[in-house]
């Protein structure tokens, strides 16, 4: 790299670890951990506490060295969530410092990379998906450094990197790969005039010192042809299950400029009500006309919060004793008298200027995930028009090195988009998780713009606008400032600090960070009182919390079990032959079906050496029903009062 770029890049990294810092301070208040999260700490801890190997023991799917980093976290860290956390925020506060140095270096403009890091930092990626925000970045860095001088010693540096990405998630190792093939390649080209084989050997044998150890441990194990089989079966179930069409806008004109969320101008009481989960959504609007409840809006999974006009002893009382009504706030449930609020209380209850929502059928989340998703979708190609347009009208040409940067990082954006941006993005976390990759080629867009005329600068200015707004609100910006409790005064938010700190230095974890609606709490208690240590467990479903949080092996080598992966015959066989190797003391199953539909050879072996004790909904509140079956050979020792279970330790 020549002087003075080496000078701009050192220039940048003391605001790129300041970036990174505040992201990290903005993680630890508001730390929240998904299934997903609890799929790799649960994979890592039967590494790290059970010996359990990927491939060799426990099943994957295509992302074997992300585990290995989760147990080795575990292993330093113990049975807590503090080392996963750590390495899953440092890896993305990497991430947001490499995405500010290179959106900036490529850009040349400090301006641009810190307002597409910042929109990237605020798009709130999930902790478990780091290696989809940072292994991009990265392979930009090292990209734009071999462009700068390129060596053979960084071309087998491009190869190391492109295996631990590979080895990280295989999709990723392979859109890694062809990148830096296609910069090796355009590079010889427009040096030379050729391109010799000879060039990639160096980056073909830096790949093969990561991956080969790896194939052979696969071979050995399993078989190559065999995994590969299955792996490529799963990603095609995945794809299939998580697929759906691209989402388009919905505009409704009708609903005016302007609208007040919460009208000051009705009178009553502000409530909080979670409706049963039988309660239909048609069911809810008769429920709410017949209790006189206005002005409702969704907090949290079924509970919901209004203002009751109706405030009558009867009513109330009427509201309370509803058995469509879970639970309330704001009422004295066993009075049925509300609760007066306090002056702090009534004032919150006051308009804000955030509960004016302006233009209500078309500023919407569904519209902002729409605008990011064929933003995303579209800047690789807009990029590399604006850069033809700027060579052949020659406002001013771009370098040799500018063009391979843009074309290298366009050609990852638009391999990576399509299975990256896929499934029902209003729900998901992907448009995220293509955040920091797509801020590279933004800042690049916006740093043309600010250079170019005022036409250009308009454009650029109504883009950034416009997708400012979608990121704070597809990364549900406000909510993220009412979890911190930042704003809610000294005494909140020190409340706020304990409790995470509490939560992620607690050995065992804390069932509090579980779901509360499905059971699986239950669950836990259930496992942890009546069974030992080193039982093995086995739970259907998507429920790898259950696994992690009892701090039990898994029985056979499936951390879930969802229809259609995994459910050859002879994976079915594999799995029973763990079953028998190992042992298994329990297998809590979800009464839905889905074992004897999906996986008959394991249903069957499961009823014929397995008893039913008992069939528990754990206390959820969802509907869902566990069967829990013992082994034949273990005698009942007592009751577990609770559930009326019985226990085995």
């Amino acid at each position: 790299m020549s002087q003075p770029s080496t000078i701009a890049a050192r220039r940048l990294w003391p605001w790129a670890l300041f970036l990174a810092a505040a992201a990290a301070a903005i993680r630890f208040t508001t730390a929240r951990f998904t299934n997903d999260d609890y799929l790799f700490l649960l994979h890592g801890r039967q590494l790290a506490e059970f010996g359990g190997w990927p491939v060799r023991d426990v099943l994957e799917e295509g992302r074997p060295l992300h585990f290995v980093v989760s147990a080795l976290a575990q292993r330093m860290f113990g049975y807590r969530l503090l080392g996963e956390f750590i390495v899953d925020v440092s890896m993305l506060s990497l991430a947001y410092a490499l995405t500010y140095v290179v959106a900036a270096e490529l850009s040349q403009s400090r301006v641009a990379g810190a307002i597409t890091t910042v929109m990237a930092i605020l798009a709130s990626p999930r902790l478990y998906d780091y290696p989809k925000a940072v292994i991009p970045v990265a392979a930009f860095w090292l990209g734009f450094q071999y462009l700068a001088q390129p060596t053979w010693s960084r071309r087998i540096r491009l190869g190391l990197f492109a295996g631990i990405a590979f080895l990280y998630r295989y999709d990723l190792g392979a859109y890694v790969g062809a990148t830096y093939a296609f910069v090796i390649a355009a590079e010889e080209w427009s040096s030379r005039k050729t391109i010799a084989v000879t060039s990639f050997a160096p980056f073909a044998a830096g790949a093969a010192i990561v991956v080969m150890p790896f194939l052979l441990f696969i071979q050995f194990h399993r078989g190559i042809p065999a995994y590969l089989e299955s792996t490529t079966r799963f990603v095609r179930n995945e794809t299939i299950r998580t697929g759906g069409e691209s989402p388009s806008f919905n505009l409704d004109l009708s609903r005016g400029l302007w609208q007040i969320d919460r009208p000051s101008n009705v009178r009553g009481l502000e409530v909080g009500i979670r409706w049963g989960s039988e309660v239909s959504d048609a069911d809810r609007g008769g429920l709410e006309r017949k209790y006189d409840l206005h002005a409702g809006k969704r907090s949290e999974g079924r509970t919901w919060q209004y203002v009751l006009r109706d405030t009558s002893s009867s009513n109330v009382k009427a509201l309370v004793e509803d058995r469509a009504v879970e639970d309330t706030n704001h009422i004295d449930r066993s009075s049925a008298t509300p609760i007066n609020p306090t002056l702090r209380e009534r004032i919150a209850q006051l308009p804000r200027w955030s509960d004016i929502q302006w233009a209500p059928g078309i500023v919407t989340r569904h519209n902002a995930v729409v605008w990011l998703y064929r933003l995303f979708r579209a800047l690789p190609f807009v990029a590399v028009l604006v850069l033809a347009w700027r060579n052949v009208r020659n406002r001013p040409p771009s370098t040799g090195h500018e063009t391979l940067k843009v074309l290298s990082v366009a050609a990852f954006c638009a391999m990576a988009a399509p299975l990256l941006l896929r499934g029902d993005l209003d729900r998901s976390s992907r448009l995220a998780d293509m955040a920091c990759a797509s801020a590279v080629l933004g800042a690049w867009l916006t740093g043309v713009g600010i250079r170019s005329g005022w036409p250009a600068r308009m454009v650029a200015a109504g883009v950034l606008g416009v997708t400012c707004a979608s990121v704070s609100a597809v990364g549900s910006i406000e909510r993220t400032v009412r979890i911190s409790k930042v704003f809610e005064g000294r005494h909140e938010f020190d409340q706020q600090i304990a409790v995470q700190k509490q939560g992620l230095l607690a050995s065992p974890p804390l069932e509090t960070w579980m779901s509360s609606e499905t059971g699986v709490r239950g669950v836990v208690r259930y496992i942890r009182a009546c069974t030992a240590p080193t039982d093995r467990i086995f739970v259907t479903g998507f429920h790898p919390d259950v696994s992690f949080f009892s701090g039990r092996p898994i029985a056979g080598d499936r951390t879930f079990v969802l229809p259609g992966f995994w459910n050859l015959p002879e994976e079915q066989v594999r799995t029973i032959e763990l079953m028998r190797q190992t042992g298994m003391a329990l297998a809590i199953i979800e009464e839905n079906g889905t074992l004897a539909r999906d996986l008959p050879l394991l249903h069957r072996y499961i009823e014929e050496n397995y008893r039913l004790v008992g069939t528990r909904s754990f206390g959820a509140s969802t509907g869902v029903l566990y069967n829990v079956w013992a082994d034949n050979a273990l005698p009942p020792l007592r009751t577990y009062e609770p559930f009326a279970l019985p226990c085995f330790h």
